[in-house]
């Protein structure tokens, strides 16, 4: 957690420019920053890192800012640690579903960064020993269980594709085999999502552009796993991609553990009937989808 002077402070937004601005600014000011791309890789890391405070786009793919406010509430590290919501409309609305998820504050762009940073200072707790010696040990722990991230390439051109041994690993595939083309690595995503993640890939090959997706594996024996996947591609003097970089992390067992975490928010823990939270995001939802048709 750090302490009131240097906290880590944890920016989650999907949008890499707008996050790395704040990241700039914040370490300016004396912080200490992580980043994370969208809401479940940001609980990933707040139990992973026990961070002084944490910023929270509201839009973010997979888990919004307000899903995973609530789930980062959930958590025993996660109930008093400020949390603060990013929105690029200053909605009461959007204000009042950051005070039912559990925020801080619900803060509207554009940001004025230097008031942002002496906000989240004024909002750290001090911490004391006691508190920080459990902090540590509960990071030594579940930093032992993290899974390595599996990296691969990819010759674009020639179709020639290296996989590292984590990402072999990770996709348990026997140590004599090998993984020597792209459709070969592909051919480990279920059938039903090859056609989403071959579309995504597509998509950061004709943009240059790196990005993120969440989506299953399933390996020789048949057990489905889920992963974070990462690409960033390489280009030419013309800016046409040649090169593909990826990294793929099992987290499987963590996206488990937050749907329980999701249930024990969204559910009466006595009757198992779903509970106001659940009804108000039901609520709302719906009537969006309606606004939209």
């Amino acid at each position: 957690m750090g302490s009131r002077d240097n906290p880590l402070v944890l920016v989650a937004d999907h949008r890499i420019n707008y996050r790395a601005q704040i990241v700039s600014s914040l370490m300016g000011q004396g912080f200490r920053t992580a980043e994370a791309f969208n809401g479940e890789h940001c609980l990933t890391r707040v139990q992973t890192l026990s961070p002084g405070a944490v910023l929270l786009g509201a839009r973010m793919p997979v888990t919004d800012g307000f899903q995973a406010c609530r789930a980062i509430r959930a958590l025993p590290q996660g109930r008093d640690l400020p949390v603060f919501i990013l929105s690029d409309t200053d909605d009461p609305q959007l204000r009042k579903e950051a005070e039912q998820a559990g925020a801080n504050a619900l803060l509207a762009e554009p940001l004025d960064l230097q008031e942002l940073g002496a906000r989240i200072r004024g909002e750290v707790p001090v911490e004391s020993p006691a508190e920080k010696e459990r902090a540590e040990d509960t990071k030594t722990r579940l930093e032992n269980n993290i899974v390595e991230i599996g990296r691969w390439e990819w010759d674009v051109g020639n179709d020639r594709f290296a996989a590292t041994a984590e990402c072999n690993q990770i996709i348990e595939l026997a140590s004599a085999k090998t993984i020597s083309s792209f459709d070969d690595f592909i051919g480990f995503v279920p059938e039903i999502e090859r056609p989403t993640v071959r579309s995504w890939i597509q998509n950061s090959i004709s943009t240059g552009e790196p990005d993120y997706l969440g989506h299953h594996i399933e390996t020789p024996d048949r057990c489905l796993k889920y992963v974070l996947a990462h690409v960033k591609p390489g280009v030419d003097a013309s800016g046409k991609t040649v090169i593909l970089r990826g990294a793929i992390q099992d987290i499987t067992r963590l996206r488990n553990g937050n749907a329980s975490i999701g249930r024990l928010a969204n559910y009466d823990a006595l009757t198992g009937l779903p509970n106001r939270k659940y009804f108000e995001e039901t609520l709302r939802r719906e009537l969006l989808a309606t606004v939209r048709r």
